[in-house]
């Protein structure tokens, strides 16, 4: 059982029944929002870099794999830095974990045979 996007008030929280982890929506900052941003970004600008090696014809002395190395680490470079970019514009939404007191006793688990 999740729950998310749940408010009380004019904090949000979304918890989680299974792992009884329940987070508290602390606002939209920009440091998370660029972080969010870099992570997307170096994820496609290296989908972009291995998509050129494989579909590039390319024939001459800059055709080695270090060279090939290089290209991939600049499209993904260059993605992180346009995803941070964006991400800082965008922003994005901070949660922080709420501590939940001990469980005393073990969930209920019904189980019927037919």
């Amino acid at each position: 059982m999740a729950v998310s996007g749940a408010s009380i008030g004019m904090r949000a929280f979304r918890c989680d029944g299974l792992t009884r982890r329940v987070e508290s929506v602390i606002g939209r900052t920009r440091g998370a929002g660029a972080l969010k941003g870099t992570k997307c970004g170096a994820g496609v600008g290296l989908g972009l870099g291995v998509f050129n090696i494989g579909f590039s014809d390319c024939s001459g002395e800059h055709c080695g794999a270090g060279d090939k190395a290089v290209g991939v680490a600049a499209f993904t470079a260059i993605g992180a830095g346009v995803g941070s970019l964006l991400g800082t514009v965008v922003r994005a939404e901070r949660w922080e974990r709420l501590q939940l007191p001990p469980r005393t006793n073990p969930p209920a688990v019904a189980t019927t045979l037919r």
